[in-house]
């Protein structure tokens, strides 16, 4: 099952963006929930 040549340092950008992403998410969403109360 070959996807093609995709470069190790475009998985790990992208595997690194995903948490990124989600850690700023849910940093976000707690300390909106913090300001809120």
């Amino acid at each position: 099952m070959e996807s093609g040549c995709s470069p190790w340092w475009l998985d790990s950008a992208v595997f690194v963006q995903a948490i990124v992403l989600g850690a700023g998410y849910m940093f976000t969403a707690h300390s909106r929930s913090y300001l809120w109360h």
